[in-house]
C-alpha cells in the first residue's frame, strides 16, 4: 500500500497527529530530516530525542485509541502502515544518535 493511500483508515485525531509526524516522502520523515538538520546545526542532539519522544507519544495515544485488526482491509492497511512509518521513524532516529532498536519487546 502507498502512504499516501494509507490516509483512508486514519479518522482519529490522534493518528492524523501522528501521520504528520511521521509521513514520508520518498522513504523521509520531513519532520526528523528538519530535527536533525537544527540538532547539527546546534550541536543539540537532545532535540533528536525530544523529537522521538514526542513520535512515541503520539504513537501510545494512537495505539490506545484504534483497534488494527478490523474487518474492512483498507483501514487495516493504513492503521498497520501508520504503525509502520512510526517504527521506522524511531529506528532512523536511533540509528543517527548511535543507538540500537530492538526489533521487539
Amino acid at each position: 500500500m502507498a502512504w499516501r493511500d494509507a490516509h483512508v483508515g486514519i479518522a482519529y485525531e490522534s493518528g492524523r497527529r501522528l501521520s504528520v509526524k511521521v509521513s514520508p516522502d520518498a522513504g523521509i520523515c520531513p519532520d526528523l530530516v528538519s530535527e536533525l538538520a537544527v540538532a547539527a546545526r546546534e550541536l543539540a542532539p537532545h532535540l533528536v530525542t525530544a523529537y522521538l519522544k514526542e513520535v512515541a507519544a503520539e504513537f501510545h495515544s494512537y495505539y490506545n485509541a484504534e483497534r488494527f485488526l478490523v474487518e474492512d482491509p483498507v483501514t487495516q492497511r493504513a492503521r498497520l502502515a501508520l504503525a509502520a512509518a512510526a517504527g521506522q521513524a524511531i529506528r532512523n532516529g536511533l540509528a543517527v544518535l548511535g543507538i540500537s532498536a530492538p526489533e521487539k519487546m
